[in-house]
């Protein structure tokens, strides 16, 4: 779908022009401020709505202006009519080729539109980042929203891995400080506490048993000293000894000899430093083993990055590009293995021209501005490339000569006389969209060469 026929009246600095493209490459020329920008800006807002019209869209003087667009398929009528306070109201009407009248226009019309539809050299001044948006939209069947999330998260969990090794992987290494090379067998404390207990009560046993000998032995002498003393109870006495040393026999045949309990107490003592160095050397095995698995997590992390990035990388390798070599690498858009704002300004135009073309499939109309900024090769590049893929390209150049494209001449093509018929005849409103005070700037300067 191209441009059959531009009809524009009382609209910024044209009078009434009538342009009918003969070719795909059409250039609007003239010297500075005889409409050149007038008449690009009535192709862009016959099509793209209110948003992007100036504070003043009517001609000095005129209280109403209108824009018909010719598309074939549809034809579209846009109109302004001025207020008393300064405002102007706006109203679109879109017809099918059979007239029937489009209930929604501008929706309708929005999804003609491409991306860089009415600025492709708008690609060159895009960063990195909306450079790759705008290309990943002629990739197919790949999620980059998914996969930047998914890179997003395993980056994230990555570093939480990486954070986990370097911390186990520290205290490993901390713990090894004061370490033998052999780490002895751990000492079993409880049995030797055991053993403890066993000889202490073995040796309670053993002073009991001094304490009652000495006990006995006391008992004999205060009987010898009462044999001695009392002889009148001699008998009973001795039968008393007899008794006492039959007792003491039995007390001797049961001693015990104590058990030194030093060398236990020696090593329960030593016992605490040998297990706290096993302890310790546990400790760091158990660190060592979580770095590596910290660490092996973290990799696979890597390859599942790794992984996304390949993915894209196929379905950006896969998708039919607009312009060989054209591809998005690390975040950016390269061109025949460099970075896109490296190349050269004929390689960013074919470039920029060739990306407008594929996100505007439908309606196959371009307009470049700043056109007096390109050489003749950068022209014959736009020419060729309007030929072979079949797409209408209006271009604004400033010409002192007027001997190219369609040359304005104060608000009208030159050669060509047109009455606005929208000064003498009240038209009606279409559908109002707007109505709202002026504006302050404007997006464009009118007619800049």
């Amino acid at each position: 779908m191209k441009i059959i026929e531009l009809h524009a009246e009382n609209l910024k600095r044209l009078t009434a022009v009538q342009i009918r493209p003969d070719g795909n490459l059409v250039q609007i020329t003239g010297r500075n401020g005889q409409g050149k920008t007038s008449v690009l800006d009535a192709i862009w807002w016959a099509l793209d709505g209110t948003k992007n019209v100036q504070t003043t869209p009517i001609r000095k003087g005129e209280e109403r202006a209108i824009i018909r667009l010719d598309l074939g398929e549809l034809k579209i009528t846009r109109k302004f009519i001025a207020q008393e306070d300064g405002s102007y109201t706006t109203s679109i009407a879109v017809e099918n080729g059979d007239g029937a009248k489009f209930s929604s226009p501008q929706s309708m019309l929005d999804k003609l539109l491409g991306e860089l539809t009415f600025d492709p050299l708008a690609f060159t001044r895009m960063k990195d980042a909306e450079q790759v948006l705008s290309l990943r939209s002629l990739v197919p069947g790949f999620d980059f929203i998914r996969a930047e999330e998914d890179i997003k998260t395993f980056y994230a969990r990555r570093t939480e891995y990486n954070r986990d090794a370097n911390t186990a992987r520290s205290s490993a290494e901390e713990l090894t400080k004061g370490l033998p090379k052999d780490i002895p067998i751990r000492v079993d404390v409880q049995g030797l506490s055991d053993s403890l207990e066993k000889a202490q009560g073995h040796n309670a046993d053993v002073d009991a048993t001094d304490r009652e000998r000495a006990e006995v032995t006391t008992a004999l002498e205060k009987i010898d000293a009462d044999i001695k003393a009392l002889e009148a109870q001699i008998e009973m006495r001795k039968s008393q000894k007899a008794d006492a040393e039959k007792i003491l026999s039995a007390i001797k045949t049961q001693l015990k000899v104590k058990i030194d309990t030093k060398d236990i107490m020696d090593k329960i003592r030593g016992a605490s430093e040998v297990n706290d160095m096993v302890n310790r050397a546990i400790r760091r095995d158990q660190q060592a083993e979580d770095a590596k698995t910290a660490t092996e997590k973290a990799s696979d992390m890597t390859s599942g990055i790794d992984k996304i990035k390949k993915d894209a990388q196929a379905a950006i390798a896969s998708a039919k590009m607009p312009i060989d070599g054209l591809s998005i690498q690390d975040g950016a858009v390269y061109l025949d293995g460099v970075p896109f704002n490296q190349a050269s300004d004929a390689q960013q135009l074919q470039a920029s021209i060739g990306i407008a073309m594929a996100l505007n499939p439908t309606l196959k109309v371009i307009r470049v501005r700043d056109g007096s900024l390109l050489d003749q090769d950068a022209l014959k590049t736009l020419s060729e490339m309007a030929d072979a893929h079949d797409y209408q390209i209006w271009i604004e150049r400033v010409d002192s000569n007027e001997t190219v494209g369609f040359v304005l001449e104060d608000g009208h093509v030159k050669g060509q006389k047109l009455e606005p018929a929208s000064t003498t005849k009240k038209e009606p409103v279409d559908q109002p969209e707007t109505k709202k005070p002026a504006p302050t700037g404007s997006m464009f300067e009118d007619d800049r060469a």
